[in-house]
């Protein structure tokens, strides 16, 4: 039997799906209420099924979220200007990182780079690592940007050498990453990427 359905509810349809797949409705043990404005996101981590509070922060503009696999742990990137004493923006202490794993305290870093959002991140297998690359230069250099490694255990913070665009963990402390080599012809210049990866080990 075949059903044809209007615009309207096709549109229905789509608002539900969005839904369902929202912080509230997943499977996760803990989620994330988050009201506010765009300027300033209120987000309070909830425990599921009795919907205790854990913790509640405010943040600044274009706080980006990434869950662990298991769900029990979570990132928080966001933007927050601080003047320099001179009275100027300080570019370098504009970003930063809140970093959460069930049983352990909240934490949150100072990144010190500049850069406009995060171009990716993934929690290492154990909950105790976050990788995650940031400042993508374009399309004209296949978009490639700084690697990083935080520690969720104390904040420290390692910046990989290199700049990439694909990264994955290998495990709980090897991650597995490629670069890009510069090229040029008769008129063109630009990147490629190299098909051998680079490996590096996180510090115990």
């Amino acid at each position: 039997m075949c059903i044809i359905l209007s615009r309207r509810c096709w549109l229905l349809i789509v608002l539900l799906g969005c839904n369902a797949v929202s912080e509230a409705a997943s499977s996760r043990p803990y989620w994330l209420d988050i009201s506010g404005t765009p300027e300033a996101r209120k987000f309070r981590l909830r425990k599921r099924g009795t919907g205790k509070i854990i913790w509640m922060r405010t943040l600044g503009k274009g706080a980006s979220i990434q869950w662990s696999a298991n769900g029990r742990a979570v990132a928080l990137f966001y933007k927050r200007d601080t003047r320099r004493a001179d009275g100027l923006f300080d570019m370098l202490r504009r970003n930063h990182v809140l970093v959460w794993r069930a049983g352990h305290k909240l934490r949150t870093r100072t990144i010190g780079l500049d850069y406009d959002g995060v171009m990716g991140s993934t929690w290492s297998p154990d909950n105790q690592r976050l990788l995650f690359r940031v400042g993508g230069s374009g399309d004209g250099t296949l978009n490639l940007g700084a690697l990083l490694c935080l520690d969720a255990r104390n904040t420290s913070l390692h910046r990989i050498p290199g700049s990439t665009r694909y990264f994955k963990w290998a495990n709980s402390r090897k991650v597995i990453y490629w670069t890009a080599r510069s090229v040029q012809y008769k008129d063109y210049s630009g990147y490629m990427m190299n098909k051998t990866p680079n490996v590096w080990f996180a510090p115990k």
